[in-house]
């Protein structure tokens, strides 16, 4: 009778959770010029656009066909959806945060999927942050760092880059410690049209 290996451990990884990143994705110079008129209001511990749906304005419908372009991808990729469910962007704003100013711990509510292009970045200074909420009935104090023990998880971020994940995912930014501003160009999504076949019981129909 064959022997039986008992000590060989086999890893399966479930449920996980997908973060996109799209690189070398830039507003042309009208666009950023067209984006430097609109006006700013402090937010928590930085600066936001006033208005919140920029990406409607027709200087911007170039750029906004390409983040709608890389959100379709992702939905796709990672919802593989019934084909009368089509993902829109919804909200759209400025954020920018001055040297000292970083981004509160939130999530984005009555939004499906977001993402935030950075329009003016460090790559070797700026990061963005995102926060596990599981509860945890035991803490064991680690000798080290991986995607299974790990509560919070960062990611270097540059000018040019799309970063995109879902809405209901806690993230924060680090404070900004440059002399120069990071600005990012955020958006919200939702689900546009028919969500499964008209006669199953999960056939929930919206306009967006």
């Amino acid at each position: 009778m064959p022997s039986q290996e008992t000590d060989v451990l086999e890893i399966n990884d479930i449920f996980p959770t997908a973060i996109g990143m799209m690189r070398n994705i830039f507003p042309t110079n009208d666009e950023i010029k067209f984006l430097k008129t609109k006006a700013l209001g402090p937010n928590d511990k930085n600066f936001s656009s006033e208005e919140q749906f920029l990406l409607e304005y027709e200087n911007l419908k170039r750029i906004k066909k390409i983040m709608q372009k890389c959100l379709e991808r992702y939905y796709q990729h990672v919802y593989l959806p019934f084909d009368g469910a089509k993902i829109k962007i919804t909200q759209s704003w400025l954020n920018l945060s001055k040297k000292g100013q970083g981004h509160h711990y939130h999530q984005h509510s009555n939004s499906f999927i977001s993402g935030c292009l950075y329009i003016r970045a460090n790559k070797n200074h700026h990061k963005i942050s995102f926060h596990k909420i599981a509860p945890n009935q035991l803490l064991v104090a680690e000798t080290g760092f991986n995607k299974y023990n790990s509560h919070d998880w960062t990611f270097d971020v540059g000018a040019g880059d799309l970063i995109i994940f879902p809405s209901w995912m806690y993230h924060s930014v680090p404070n900004n410690e440059l002399d120069e501003d990071r600005v990012s160009l955020c958006f919200n999504s939702f689900i546009d049209g028919q969500f499964a076949p008209e006669r199953s019981p999960l056939g929930l129909k919206l306009k967006v």
